[in-house]
């Protein structure tokens, strides 16, 4: 490389970061309620200044006490059109191959008209693309509107979405809740202070949150709160800068909870009909007690193996309150093979009686809680034989330990009626 190209380069890297520092020092913090679907703005002390960010459609909220009223350009198919009127356009048809040229008249919802060789012609806008003359300048464009003093209002292009995580090991659970941020426009974004809101309802839009932002300002990191069924996280002490396009990834919280019991769980069903024997699936099942709020969602699973993690299968939680004890069931177990066998029955109809063995061996060198739901799809209205519970009126169920490589048979009768 020449010694003149070598100058260029570093004269175009310096105009290049020039531009990125003149881009951020541009922009000013902005306040932020961040929404999985839009955010809801914040802006102060406007002085005739555009916003920051795109405002969706009849969201702005003016905060001032007294303000003038406020034109708001619309913008949507037929404003594109109104941009070019008094101007020579090209007009090409959708479907066939018509053009014509002239110029552009009038524009309605339904039509628009083209002064051609001084006669009007009118034709349904819905039928033609719009091809403006590149070298007429417009002068219809809408003005972008300008504010002063305090605003509020909601942007589709700042959103965030939770990232959960549950990692297993050895005795204990570590819960692990991120957020990832994106900036879908074009901007730098300056956060200062944002708070993230997950809304429980099935709206898309942000509704704007207040309640104990000020109390929970105090805080030192970031933690879940229940506000009016609403849940946010406000990141405390915190300016994020995000690049336009970009996705930022930013702690929440983790706690670590130790597993208070593993059962091997297993559900079957069987009906009046049935003749057989069945194998049994077994599921990990594990009791935790949350020792802080977290967030509800689908956490994904990790099983951590020295220095490895293996990805395992996506829990959803629903509650995920302060003191809630949580069940999860990350995968299938192999340590215990079991079968259920019918052994007699008065019928294949309701009602009846019906005689079961239920089989469990227990192939690994330790022990094993095990639980197993028979559901019999007949209410289940006496049992003799080895000791169950009810599990409601369908079902039975049975729950023990094996030693090590034990095998157990359970053997019960029960009486179905309809």
């Amino acid at each position: 490389m020449t010694l003149l190209n070598k100058c260029i380069s570093m004269l175009a890297l310096s105009a290049s970061l020039s531009l990125s520092q003149q881009a951020y020092s541009n922009n000013d913090n902005i306040n932020a309620v961040i929404g999985l679907h839009s955010s809801q703005i914040v802006e102060l002390n406007l002085h005739n200044d555009k916003p920051q960010l795109p405002i969706t459609k009849g969201s702005l909220l003016p905060l001032d006490d007294f303000f003038k009223g406020i034109s708001l350009p619309i913008e949507n198919y037929v404003s594109q059109w109104v941009q070019h009127l008094n101007q020579d356009v090209k007009v090409e048809h959708k479907t066939r191959q018509l053009n014509f040229q002239g110029q552009l008249a009038e524009v309605t919802q339904s039509e628009f008209s083209l002064k051609i060789n001084q006669a009007l012609v009118k034709f349904p806008i819905s039928d033609f693309y719009l091809i403006p003359n590149t070298a007429t300048q417009s002068s219809n464009s809408p003005k972008h509107s300008t504010f002063t003093g305090d605003i509020t209002y909601q942007t589709p292009v700042l959103t965030w979405q939770p990232k959960l995580s549950i990692l297993f090991q050895n005795d204990e659970i570590k819960l692990i809740e991120n957020a990832l941020i994106s900036n879908n426009s074009n901007q730098y974004i300056m956060l200062d202070n944002p708070v993230l809101h997950l809304s429980q309802s099935t709206h898309s839009n942000v509704r704007f949150k207040t309640e104990r932002l000020s109390a929970m300002a105090s805080d030192s990191a970031p933690s879940v709160n229940y506000s009016n069924d609403e849940v946010i996280i406000p990141l405390v002490d915190s300016k994020i800068e995000l690049s336009p396009f970009t996705d930022y990834l930013t702690p929440i919280q983790q706690q670590t909870l130790p597993i208070l019991k593993r059962t091997l769980k297993s559900d079957i069903s069987t009906y009046p009909q049935f003749l057989g024997e069945l194998s049994l699936q077994f599921r990990q099942s594990y009791k935790v007690k949350l020792s802080k709020e977290a967030l509800p969602g689908n956490y994904q699973t990790y099983w951590k193996n020295q220095n490895h993690y293996l990805p395992s299968n996506t829990i959803s939680l629903d509650k995920t309150r302060l003191g809630q004890q949580l069940e999860l069931t990350p995968n299938q177990n192999h340590d215990i093979k079991s079968t259920l066998k019918l052994v007699s029955a008065t019928g294949r109809r309701l009602p009846l009686s019906q005689t079961w063995e239920l089989t469990l061996e227990n192939m690994s060198k330790n022990k094993q809680d095990y639980q197993v739901n028979h559901n019999m799809n007949g209410i289940v209205t006496n049992t003799t034989g080895s000791p169950s519970e009810p599990n409601g009126v369908h079902s039975r169920q049975f729950i023990g330990t094996l030693s090590a490589q034990q095998t157990k048979t359970l053997r019960y009768t029960v009486t179905l009626t309809q």
